[in-house]
């Protein structure tokens, strides 16, 4: 039997959906399935000893892509008999399997796009290597598997990483997916490529009937702690047909607390008290930019102020918590501009509003445009940032990068007390703090309005193991 073991350098709060959604395809396939959290080479290493390990997988974003092939070298310095496959969105991207490739990387192939149907074919018909799993060595795919049908599936299965990782485990409010797929072409996001990656594989976008969903959130509320759910969907509402049949369905068979991302120029108020009925309690939604010109020409995202303040007094008025996301750092960015941002999220007065800074990740459209507007220089772009937290590596002054990272930082704690921001002794006080001590303030700040947002309960023991946690995550 084959013993597959998934790799997670990752300490995040975020529930592992791949390993979920893979888990009962592997057992299916004939493999037995581990997982584990890799604090050392050596842990992996003990691991890979003791359970007898043949397949390493992992699955990462752009910015640990490096990392886990730095890993899987040195695993298999001691262990030459692994075979590993790297999936997940970083990969998908050909820019980074060329960085991979450049790297002499030892991780044997990868997954591009979707993992089920690649890797159920591989382990049942003698592990060839064909569509959308490609050796390392291999930059381009040749064809790829249909998309799979959601409602196919098995239901996912969490108990391979909750068994490892009790946190997750005994977290009150747990993650879900309410399908796949995000048709829109923000600059700044890899679906536009993904989407173009994939024309011809199938729908982009694929709910789950919402019967489905009941039945998966009935599953783990027989089997896990769960008090709340957060669907982590980029947008959970596309058809309002499926939007109302959720929200009464919910309302009916479930009830539990709930959240999900929302888009501005989708809702209406039909929609926000059907969310209200329901007890949706919170939802995420993003301005991104308070300058219109940087948030529907530079980002794409071709929604006016008025959409955002409407929606906005939409949730307020309906008492329903929400969260903004914001970007700075955009390439042709000014301080000023910053502000805007800050103004048009005090306007919309957020439960808390959180700001990133731009990470120019490879194959990305807003990466294109900062390239071409001589915004960042391309050898820059071989060592970008781990975490939003490091700072811009865009053509900014040193100056303005370090006001930048402090205004990040600052951003949450003035737009929710307003009078920091704009009482001019409040503000320069702030802003002459040390930039690392304001990151450890954002943690604590942000860490305690999210757990207000989402009704995070638990006993001092667990909300300290959980404090741990969110300081140590970096994103």
């Amino acid at each position: 039997m084959v013993r597959c073991l998934f790799v997670d350098l990752t300490t995040s709060f975020y529930d592992r959906h791949p390993v979920y959604y893979l888990t009962p395809v592997l057992r299916k396939a004939g493999c037995e399935v581990f997982y584990i959290q890799a604090r050392s080479v050596d842990s992996v290493d003990e691991f890979i000893q003791r359970h007898k390990i043949d397949t390493l997988l992992y699955t990462s974003f752009s910015n640990y892509i490096s990392n886990y092939s730095l890993l899987d070298y040195e695993l298999k310095k001691r262990h030459a008999h692994l075979f590993s496959i790297l999936g997940g969105p970083g990969v998908t991207q050909r820019e980074e399997r060329e960085m991979l490739f450049a790297m002499n990387t030892t991780i044997d192939a990868f997954c591009v796009g979707e993992g089920e149907a690649a890797l159920k074919d591989f382990f049942e018909n003698g592990r060839v290597l064909k569509k959308n799993l490609i050796s390392s060595s291999q930059l381009d795919v040749d064809s790829y598997h249909p998309y799979v049908d959601v409602n196919s599936l098995d239901l996912p299965d969490r108990s391979v990483v909750y068994k490892k990782d009790q946190i997750l485990r005994d977290m009150p409010v747990k993650q879900f997916m309410g399908g796949r797929g995000c048709p829109y072409k923000c600059t700044y996001c890899h679906n536009h490529t993904i989407n173009e990656l994939f024309k011809g594989c199938g729908p982009v976008i694929r709910l789950k009937d919402v019967d489905y969903i009941i039945n998966e959130v009935r599953d783990v509320i027989k089997r896990y702690p769960l008090d709340g759910v957060v669907f982590q969907d980029d947008i959970f509402f596309f058809n309002k047909k499926w939007s109302f049949e959720f929200a009464e369905k919910w309302a009916s068979k479930i009830g539990l607390p709930w959240s999900c991302n929302i888009r501005p120029d989708y809702i209406n108020e039909d929609l926000i008290r059907a969310l209200s009925e329901s007890n949706c309690r919170s939802v995420t939604w993003s301005i991104e930019s308070g300058n219109e010109f940087l948030r529907n020409k530079v980002l794409d995202r071709r929604m006016t102020d008025e959409t955002v303040i409407n929606c906005a007094d939409l949730l307020n008025s309906y008492g329903i918590a929400h969260r903004t996301g914001n970007i700075i750092g955009i390439p042709g960015e000014k301080v000023a501009n910053i502000k805007e941002t800050i103004e048009l999220n005090i306007r919309s007065r957020p439960t808390i509003a959180n700001a990133h800074i731009f990470v120019p990740f490879k194959g990305l459209k807003l990466t294109d445009y900062a390239l071409k507007e001589k915004h960042v220089n391309r050898e820059n772009l071989v060592d970008i940032p781990d975490t939003y937290f490091e700072g811009t590596i865009l053509n900014f002054s040193d100056k303005e990068k370090l006001v930048i990272r402090k205004m990040m930082f600052l951003f949450p704690i003035f737009v929710g007390v307003p009078l920091f921001y704009r009482n001019k002794f409040f503000y320069s006080f702030l802003m002459t703090l040390n930039d690392n001590f304001l990151e450890i303030l954002n943690k604590l700040y942000v860490g305690y309005k999210t757990s207000r947002l989402f009704r995070v309960e638990g006993n001092i023991l667990f909300k300290f193991k959980m404090l741990k946690r969110f300081l140590s995550f970096g994103t």
